[in-house]
């Protein structure tokens, strides 16, 4: 680990006629190096999506995961070693959950109207 530091930033949403609401947000912003086959790489991703959470103890409990001088597992795309995360997988909670479902939702619909015209067209 190379670098390890706490980031926000603010937030700020225009809703309706001028209702403004503001939100302070934080993530881990951390650094770090590794090498694939003497190539020296170097990457900021902890996890595949980028997450700016309202929480700040959620943050800084990445950062203590992370601190710097850390030596740490690196997980790298073998076909494109430059792109990496230190928690592979996804971590996206409900709102991944959610679009999961509704894709499966679409593709099920989907199927069950091909089926149900093939089999009124082939009576």
């Amino acid at each position: 680990m190379t670098y390890s530091q706490l980031d926000a930033k603010t937030l700020t949403r225009r809703i309706g006629s001028g209702t403004v609401h503001t939100n302070l947000l934080f993530r881990a912003d951390i650094r770090y190096e590794y090498s694939v086959a003497g190539t020296s790489y170097s990457g900021t991703d902890v996890t595949i999506e980028r997450i700016w959470t309202q929480d700040k103890a959620v943050a800084k409990s990445t950062l203590q995961r992370y601190p710097i001088g850390a030596r740490v597992t690196v997980y790298y795309d073998p076909s494109t070693p430059r792109r990496s995360v230190l928690e592979p997988g996804m971590k996206g909670g409900w709102p991944a959950q959610i679009e999961l479902g509704v894709i499966f939702c679409v593709v099920s619909l989907i199927g069950f109207a091909i089926a149900s015209y093939l089999k009124r067209s082939g009576s």
